[in-house]
Formats: C-alpha cells, sequence, structure tokens
C-alpha cells in the first residue's frame, strides 16, 4: 500500500499593513495615557464624606480702622494742655499786679491828680494851701502864648503853646514817675494851681485835635487856645492885699 503523504498546507503569512498598524498604535497611546493619570469621576457616592465649612469660612473678617492721614495733628497730651493754661493766667496774673503797682505808686506820687476838682473862680486860692504858683509854670504861660502868634499853622501854633506848658511843667521840680508822660505831668502839675479844670481840659482837647488828627484847626481855635492861656495867667497871678486897707 502506496501511501502518498501529502504536504501539510501552510496558510500564507500576510504581513502588517500601515493601515492595521495605525489604530493599534493610537490604541497603545490611549492605554498609556489612561495609565499615567489617576481616574477621576464627578459622581459621588455616599460613603465619601461631605466637607463641612471651617468657622473660619464663616467668619465675618474683622474690620480695619481707615488709614489716617500722615498730616493729622497727633493729639495733645493732657500735660501739654495744662502747662499751657498755668502759663496763661500766670502772666495774666503778673500783669494784673504791675498794673495795681503802677496805679499806687502814680497815686502816692501825685494824690492831686486823681482827685475830683470842683469849678472855681480864677484866682481863687481858698483851701489850696499846697498849689503850685511856681514862677516857671507863669513863665511858660508866656512863652505859650507868644508861641501862639508865631507859628505858621493854627495847628503848628496850639502844638508849640502845649509843648511849652510841658517844659514849664518840667522845669517845676514836680516829682513823677517813670511811667508818667510829659503831657500827663503837664495836667498833674495845672490841676494843682487854682486853675479852673475847665480851662485845662479845654487846652489839652485842643492839644490832642492838633497832634492826633489829620483835620487841621483854625484860626478860631487858636483864639480859643489864647483865652484859655490867658485864664491859667490869671489864676497863677499873686493876689496882694494890702493890710492897712479897712473897711469904713
Amino acid at each position: 500500500m502506496n501511501t502518498t503523504t501529502t504536504p501539510a498546507r501552510t496558510t500564507p503569512h500576510t504581513p502588517l499593513t500601515p493601515l492595521l498598524l495605525t489604530p493599534l498604535l493610537i490604541l497603545l497611546i490611549l492605554i498609556g495615557s489612561a495609565l499615567s493619570t489617576p481616574w477621576q469621576t464627578d459622581r459621588t457616592t455616599a460613603s465619601d464624606p461631605v466637607p463641612r465649612p471651617t468657622p473660619t469660612e464663616n467668619a465675618t473678617p474683622p474690620r480695619t480702622p481707615p488709614p489716617t492721614s500722615e498730616t493729622d495733628d497727633p493729639p495733645l497730651d493732657p500735660t501739654t494742655t495744662l502747662l499751657i493754661l498755668g502759663t496763661a493766667l500766670t502772666a495774666a496774673i503778673i500783669a494784673y499786679l504791675l498794673y495795681r503797682t503802677v496805679k499806687k505808686i502814680r497815686h502816692t506820687t501825685l494824690p492831686q491828680q486823681g482827685r475830683p476838682h470842683t469849678a472855681r473862680s480864677p484866682g481863687d486860692t481858698t483851701e489850696h494851701a499846697a498849689v503850685t504858683t511856681t514862677p516857671e509854670l507863669r513863665t511858660g504861660i508866656e512863652t505859650a502864648t507868644a508861641r501862639l502868634h508865631g507859628a505858621t499853622t493854627s495847628t503848628d501854633a496850639i502844638i508849640a503853646a502845649w509843648l511849652a506848658l510841658e517844659e514849664a511843667a518840667e522845669a517845676a521840680g514836680t516829682t513823677h514817675t517813670a511811667a508818667q508822660t510829659p503831657t500827663e505831668l503837664t495836667v498833674a502839675v495845672l490841676t494843682t494851681t487854682p486853675a479852673s479844670p475847665e480851662t485845662i481840659t479845654n487846652l489839652l482837647h485842643l492839644y490832642h485835635r492838633a497832634r492826633f488828627t489829620t483835620t487841621p484847626l483854625t484860626p478860631h481855635d487858636v483864639v480859643d487856645a489864647h483865652t484859655y492861656l490867658a485864664d491859667l495867667a490869671h489864676a497863677l497871678t499873686p493876689t496882694t492885699t494890702n493890710p492897712e486897707t479897712t473897711t469904713p
């Protein structure tokens, strides 16, 4: 028996074509990327714990004070305030004490200056044992009268006349304080004379108008000043009595 050996049929091997390699390569890339990152799902299970808010998440944030301007002055220290008040009070007390001291000195030096005067007729020397009728004052009145007629303007004439009275009061040797002005000294000296206080006041008023105002004085004012000076001269003229004269 002849046995015929049939050779085995072999399936021809077909090589992989690029068309089959492309999907395989894509699949390998997807698998590699899936294995490199963890899986995440949007669904939560019942076993997953629910995060609870911490107290700091719902707490009210603390309020920060508004920024202060750099130009704002710092508050005063109470000690500084008390020091300022104490200094002001001390200065006020010192000023008051100085005023009282000066007033007392002036009152002691010139006791006649602050006393009220009653009107009296020129030449009346009763109750005036310590009146001032020195020759310097009489000479000063004569000089003042002469200056009224020697000035170019009425204002200059009255100023010159009053300055003559100031020079006479200074020459009379009357004691005065350092704080006393020449005008105040002249008034104080004239008030110790038998002259009428009204005459002295009127003369002083004319001098103030001429010295401290811008309105020029008139010749009529010069006539008034001449009248007041004549009254002063008459009041300072010593009166003489004849002891041999008897009443029949």
